[in-house]
């Protein structure tokens, strides 16, 4: 029998595997592009701009933490967080460094600071016919201490993203009234949602958080004043989990039937 202090060694070795796994930028990247929904390698590659087999050997180093599973689809291998707390596990990193680091924030300030940041992905859309979105208010639950709170006299983050996206998409109003500059707002804060769109009559919502992050579809009503066309529901998780569970298809497309059905009562005129 292993002493007290061969335990704790082995012990601490196996939690080091996850802090092994969470000691690369982009292996952190790639759990924060899966915690979005599932995808395969080369569309992993793509997002993080590193070579396929570069990303098949950071996902290799989460697989063996078991931060990851895959499932195959023909010639297609698709990869997915393990599970809920991996995800929770990541927010709280992200809050963590949110809230220990200053070099956080000044990292996302000089992203942020101006719409020079912005300008250049909205000149190079518009001439194509192609719009953009901008991350305006987060859907993960540490969001709020960035991107909702501002010191004394200062407007809060997501509110002058939100000035800026109307801003900027003003030059892009097409003939349904909405502009070719959208805005990623959090379904998870629905108190936020009617401030958010009165900031940005004319830019299209995409509404991240249904579902697995406590997001309510019944509840989103405000993003769709101007229009049904004018916000649009992601939910992945909520609807791809239950149909892997139980290894049938039928269920992802019940889910998605039920929530389309949601969006289209709460977007009516008359809700």
């Amino acid at each position: 029998m292993p002493g007290h202090r061969e335990f704790k060694d082995a012990l601490y070795a196996q939690f080091a595997r996850i802090g092994h796994a969470l000691a690369s930028p982009k292996r952190i990247e790639l759990l924060d592009l899966l915690g979005q929904g599932e995808k395969t390698v080369e569309a992993l590659a793509e997002h993080v701009a590193t070579p396929v087999k570069n990303t098949s050997a950071h996902l290799r180093v989460l697989r063996q933490a078991r931060l990851v599973e895959t499932r195959r689809d023909g010639t297609y291998v698709y990869y997915r967080l393990a599970d809920d707390d991996v995800f929770r596990l990541l927010r709280t990193l992200e809050t963590i460094g949110h809230s220990r680091l200053a070099d956080v924030r000044q990292v996302v300030q000089a992203y942020l600071d101006g719409r020079d940041a912005l300008e250049p992905f909205v000149e190079a859309a518009r001439p194509r016919g192609a719009g953009l979105f901008v991350l305006v208010r987060t859907s993960n639950e540490g969001a709020g201490e960035l991107q909702d709170d501002a010191p004394a006299g200062a407007a809060p983050l997501c509110e002058r993203l939100a000035r800026m996206v109307d801003e900027l998409g003003d030059a892009g109003v097409g003939e349904s009234g909405l502009s070719d500059v959208g805005a990623v707002v959090a379904a998870t804060e629905p108190a936020l949602l009617a401030s958010m769109r009165a900031a940005m009559p004319r830019a299209v919502l995409l509404l991240p958080g249904v579902g697995a992050q406590g997001g309510r579809a019944e509840l989103l009503g405000p993003a769709y004043a101007p229009g049904r066309s004018a916000a649009l529901i992601a939910a992945s998780r909520s609807i791809v989990g239950p149909a892997l569970e139980a290894a049938s298809a039928e269920a992802a497309r019940a889910g998605a039937e039920a929530l389309r059905e949601i969006a289209w009562e709460v977007s009516s005129p008359a809700h």
